[in-house]
């Protein structure tokens, strides 16, 4: 018996050295690579610095305190984390990133649009201008063998702004591995969004009413009368869409999802063609 647990005890030594001798090895490979980044960086003119690097031998990467600069532009990122790597693309089936702390503060306030009215465009304006930070993680399945992307979660989280979540299953006309073409055609099954804003809307407001010299509640008053009227003339999906859309202007969760392994094409010269509601029509979204 003691020789039983003598024999476990060495082995169990022996492995937790043979994982520090491989996380180091990774931890140089990983330097290596992010060397290489780092000058294919600036061959584009982008400056990349990091604090810190380590990697262990399950294929998982993390950066802390990076940089990365452009045109005197600067992003940082407190935390960069990567699983699921590996040293062949055939061998990758599922890759997590997470993103935390998020600034923009580096970046120029010159260039910024100080109208902003997409969501795009606020997230930017409040980021960059009021100085709030953004975590985001992507867990994503592939299965190369059928062309199948699984995007199990996407989740983006910003101070003062509000959150959105998506999952959805992609599948592709060409191989996984050449990455997607916007222009090529995407079919899914399964998809869910979901999003509940906690300042985006009124920073909106709030911009709109210093530019028209108003008050903010009175302009978003306005607006809501305005869209409701809007509402009360649509049908079907198109009514279901705009009616989300104000919960969620209004701040509440908003939930938009497609329940079933049916495919539906999701091509996006025919997005733009038609627009969003012919989409959402054919796929039989479902608000709530």
């Amino acid at each position: 018996m003691v020789k039983s647990k003598m024999i476990v005890g060495i082995v169990a030594a022996l492995a937790v050295v043979g994982i520090f001798v491989g996380n180091s090895i990774a931890t140089s490979k990983a330097e290596d690579a992010m060397a290489e980044l780092k000058l294919q960086a600036s061959v584009f003119g982008a400056k990349v610095e990091y604090e810190d690097v380590s990697a262990n031998i399950f294929g998982t990467v993390e950066l802390e305190d990076v940089s990365v600069t452009l045109n005197r532009d600067t992003l940082d990122i407190e935390t960069v984390s990567l699983s699921g790597l590996a040293e062949n693309v055939d061998d990758i089936s599922d890759i997590t990133l997470m993103l935390e702390g998020l600034s923009a503060k580096g970046m120029s306030k010159s260039s910024i649009d100080k109208t902003p009215d997409s969501p795009i465009e606020l997230v930017i304006y409040s980021a960059v201008m009021n100085g709030n930070e953004l975590d985001a993680m992507l867990d994503i399945s592939i299965d190369q063998d059928k062309n199948e992307l699984a995007i199990n979660e996407l989740t983006i989280e910003g101070q003062d702004m509000g959150d959105i979540s998506l999952s959805t299953t992609i599948y592709l006309d060409s191989p996984i591995k050449q990455g997607i073409n916007i222009h090529s055609n995407l079919n899914i099954t399964n998809f869910a969004v979901t999003a509940q804003d906690s300042g985006l809307a009124d920073l909106f407001f709030e911009i709109e009413a210093e530019r028209k010299n108003t008050d903010a509640d009175e302009l978003k008053d306005k607006f809501f009368a305005k869209a409701e009227k809007g509402v009360s003339r649509a049908k079907g999906v198109e009514k279901e869409f705009m009616e989300a859309a104000l919960d969620l202007i209004d701040g509440d969760r908003v939930t938009m999802e497609r329940e079933t392994d049916e495919k539906v094409s999701m091509d996006f010269n025919r997005l733009r063609r038609y627009g969003i509601t012919s989409i959402l029509k054919e796929a039989k979204i479902t608000f709530s």
